[in-house]
């Protein structure tokens, strides 16, 4: 029997002889292969020796008070917070650790005992990134990120109250976004837009909203009369105002009228940077974390260019006190973001408990353990006891179809669903489980949502519509629709008995060319030159929206014949114009009043395309759609998230000839730990992989229960990720 030493709290702990610690490890569920596995120990009792009462505060006296503190054990053991523990050898080096969780006290006269868990290592580490010290959830607010210095490779802690947002700020976001998207300077300078952006969207309009109506100033549209007569009277603009209200024929978008508001784009928080503040000690209870090289690089477009949405910033949230640090600290817990981003990728987390140390790897590098990449498949034919029981056990699903991803948001993907009969986006794997037929969702419980990344058919869409006519010029591939009518609203000014009141009238304004009331006189062909993610359901209206993947694909510039020159800005980055007030009896409209122009704006996507647009590298759903309403997507042969980083692996795991087999086997020499699960094993003329073992003895060298999975193509496991 090994003597082993059990250290709670930094204290060492009494043991008889008869406590049995029994460490469990698995390398898979069958029934989720998505989920995220954790090493632990079963339930231990410690009898309760004058020691280990001690140590426990003596928890089993009625009147006892607890005294907090900086210690973690004796009068100050508070069985509410997570106290670390480690599990020494012979040579005093540590063999396991992580964090104990007190369950019952017993009493019978005068024997006291103690049921303790010890939870492997990955809990403690994900427990710190899911609460802070007080016991409060703990949100992307609470982090501590990279310093803005480049090349510095500190951690401060991030102030989140750079500013109230507005306008200025959106804009300054993506002005430094611009510079970022450049390859010459594809470096990762540490910034605050680096970890907070914001992502054009249609975000849907805030109820009550006049789409049909703007407040503009008359030399910005063609003849917009700043008088008019009626019934001998002249009508002028309401007094003490600098615009007059402007009401088209039909109700436009926000990239028809080229108002940009800066409360209508999508908070995004960057994947990167919640992956490096969840690497920092400081913020994840003091755990060294190595990232996968193979795949955690500049190279890798979900990591480097991923960016999640955050909440929609509602109507009576915008006001002068509202700071970015009100969008992180509404998110979810950092352990949610890191485990959904694991899960989708089929990401696994190996724990070293002498070093302290997480790392996180790709199924490819998980299986990669021999330098000289030879991979030999080790014999454990000598080791199982065939005297015992040997159960073999075919590999059943729980249900006929397994579905990766789950319902998008919008309009567009519940059209989608009623058109094609499947939601859109996910990936319906068929089992052959003919016992029923059930769907059951692996990704349940991933954060990340989906959501299409369409036009919704605009017809302003004009994106690679224009091409050369061989001359050197362009020529209109596709005619923008007729002139639109539109009215302008005059008031006239009296007064009655001291009291102001205003009469108004509707008079024609001269109908601009290609439909848009913009506020230079250049003939201009406006288009919405690039897809945009749905963010809204039902009638235009804004959804929450949060936690999309997406992926930053660079910035866009207005596309237009060069005719044109490029110093016209399209667009203005606005806030709300006070005339509105005025004008519009207090109901929001568009505003071609006053902003910040901008002509480049960030693209973010559901899918990743090359520089030139010319076609599509990878896509960000599950499942690749039918048809997404955009011309420039080809969406034939583009994989997904399940063919990049699933459909190997599950294919070879529900291969009719995959087979479970259960067992004991002698373990003796063999380090036990999860290093034995990224083993290839041989036994009975066929390849397996050890999936569980079992209540393992760190003491004794009792036989240990296995389960293993018959493998048929070590390749599936190996190199069925192929990152990029």
């Amino acid at each position: 029997m090994r003597e082993l030493a059990l250290y709670i709290g930094g204290q060492r702990v009494d043991l008889d002889g008869d406590e049995l610690i029994l460490m469990n490890y698995t390398r898979d569920d069958l029934e989720n292969p998505t989920a995220v596995k954790n090493s632990y120990s079963r339930q231990i009792t410690l009898k309760g020796t004058e020691n280990n009462n001690r140590l426990f505060g003596e928890m089993f006296r009625s009147d006892r008070r607890t005294v907090f503190g900086d210690d973690s054990t004796g009068i100050y053991f508070d069985p509410m917070r997570k106290t670390p523990f480690e599990i020494y050898d012979e040579l005093s080096s540590i063999i396991e650790s992580g964090y104990v969780r007190l369950d019952k006290v017993s009493r019978k006269g005068a024997d006291i005992s103690y049921s303790v868990t010890l939870y492997g290592g990955l809990g403690g580490f994900f427990y710190s990134l899911s609460y802070n010290e007080d016991g409060t959830k703990k949100t992307l607010g609470d982090m501590s990120y990279k310093g803005f210095v480049e090349n510095d490779d500190r951690i401060a802690t991030f102030v989140l109250d750079y500013g109230v947002l507005s306008a200025k700020y959106v804009d300054e976001a993506w002005e430094y976004m611009s510079y970022q998207s450049n390859p010459s300077s594809r470096g990762w300078t540490y910034h605050f837009w680096n970890i907070i952006n914001f992502a054009p969207c249609y975000n849907g309009l805030p109820e009550g909203f006049d789409a049909d109506k703007a407040v503009i100033p008359p030399k910005r549209y063609e003849n917009v009369p700043s008088t008019g007569v009626k019934d001998g009277l002249t009508y002028t603009r309401r007094d003490n105002t600098s615009t007059n209200l402007l009401k088209f024929a039909r109700k436009h978008t926000e990239w028809e009228v080229g108002d940009l508001r800066w409360y209508h784009q999508r908070p995004v928080v960057s994947i990167r940077s919640i992956i490096e503040a969840c690497c920092h000690s400081a913020n994840n209870g003091g755990y060294t974390v190595k990232l996968d090289e193979d795949y955690f690089n500049s190279d890798n477009y979900g990591y480097w260019d991923g960016w999640v949405t955050l909440q929609f910033i509602p109507k009576d949230e915008r006001t002068d006190i509202f700071c970015i640090h009100n969008l992180l600290k509404k998110t979810a817990t950092p352990a949610d973001y890191l485990l959904s981003f694991a899960k989708m990728l089929g990401m696994v987390f190996l724990y070293d408990g002498p070093s302290k140390t997480v790392t996180i790897m790709s199924r490819n590098t998980f299986y990669h353990i021999d330098q000289d990449h030879l991979y030999p498949v080790l014999d454990l034919s000598q080791r199982i006891d065939v005297s015992g029981s040997i159960d073999i056990d075919p590999v059943v699903a729980s249900a006929k179809y397994y579905q990766f991803g789950d319902s998008a948001i919008g309009e567009f993907a519940d059209e989608y669903k009623d058109t094609y009969r499947i939601p859109y986006g996910v990936q319906r794997v068929n089992t052959g489980y003919d016992f029923d037929s059930q769907d059951s969702v692996l990704t349940d419980g991933v954060l990340f949502a989906s959501a299409p990344d369409v036009l919704e058919f605009s017809r302003m869409f004009q994106f690679n519509n224009w091409g050369m006519d061989g001359n050197g010029g362009y020529t209109e591939f596709l005619f923008l629709p007729e002139y639109e009518e539109v009215k302008v609203t005059l008031w006239r000014t009296t007064m009655d008995g001291g009291e102001t009141k205003y009469e108004n009238i509707e008079v024609s304004a001269e109908r601009y060319p290609f439909n848009i009331p913009l506020y230079f006189n250049e003939t201009h062909p406006f288009a919405d030159f690039f897809a945009k993610v749905q963010l809204h359901g039902e009638e235009n209206k804004p959804v929450d929206g949060a936690n999309v993947f997406l992926i930053f694909n660079q910035m866009e510039a207005e596309v237009r014949p060069m005719r044109y020159p490029l110093s016209i800005d399209r667009f203005l980055l606005t806030d709300d114009h006070p005339d509105m007030e005025v004008l519009n009896q207090g109901t929001p409209c568009w505003n071609l009043a006053t902003g910040i122009s901008r002509r480049l704006f960030p693209s973010f996507r559901r899918f990743k395309t090359t520089r030139d647009n010319s076609r599509v590298l990878v896509s960000a759903e599950w499942g690749v759609p039918q048809a997404v309403g955009d011309p420039t997507i080809i969406t034939e042969n583009i994989p997904s998230l399940y063919d990049w980083w699933w459909r190997k692996y599950i294919q070879d795991l529900f291969d009719v000839d995959t087979k479970v087999l259960k067992c004991k086997a002698d373990l003796r020499g063999l380090e036990v730990g999860q290093e034995l699960l990224r083993r290839f094993w041989w036994y009975d003329g066929a390849i397996w992989v050890i999936n569980r073992i079992v209540n393992h003895s760190l003491i004794t060298d009792d036989l240990t229960e296995l389960e293993l999975i018959k493998v048929k193509d070590m390749m599936n496991y190996k190199a069925g990720q192929p990152i990029y």
